[in-house]
């Protein structure tokens, strides 16, 4: 029961039809002092082989 008396209802979860992704996720940043164990940490937890861009010359890998 909220301060003005209201009783609060369960949310309740909208199905996959009711909530389509208008865009899927294409890039996201992930920055570090270390870059190096970064690399290595979020290379093994998610199995992601990192490299180096060479089109891009501040250090943006993929």
């Amino acid at each position: 029961m909220t301060a003005s008396g209201r009783t609060l209802q369960p949310s309740r979860r909208a199905s996959r039809k009711e909530r389509p992704w208008a865009s899927p996720v294409a890039f996201f940043e992930i920055t570090s002092p270390d870059a190096g164990r970064a690399q290595k940490f979020y290379g093994e937890l998610f199995g992601w082989q990192i490299a180096a861009d060479p089109a891009n010359p501040v250090g943006l890998w993929s």
